[in-house]
């Protein structure tokens, strides 16, 4: 299940980018393009702990 946890990495560091695009102003993006990332890694983070009991 270490795909579990690469993949809620991954969706965590799109988020922290996404974040960086909201607040930062570099680009006019909505609050989706952080929110739904953290959100799938909030997912797969608890898959990866479940499976791993």
């Amino acid at each position: 299940m270490k795909l579990y946890r690469f993949f809620a990495i991954l969706f965590l560091v799109l988020g922290c980018l996404g974040l960086v695009a909201f607040f930062g102003g570099m680009r006019s993006v909505n609050a989706g393009v952080f929110v739904f990332p953290f959100v799938l890694s909030l997912l797969f983070w608890m898959l990866y702990r479940k499976n791993n009991r």
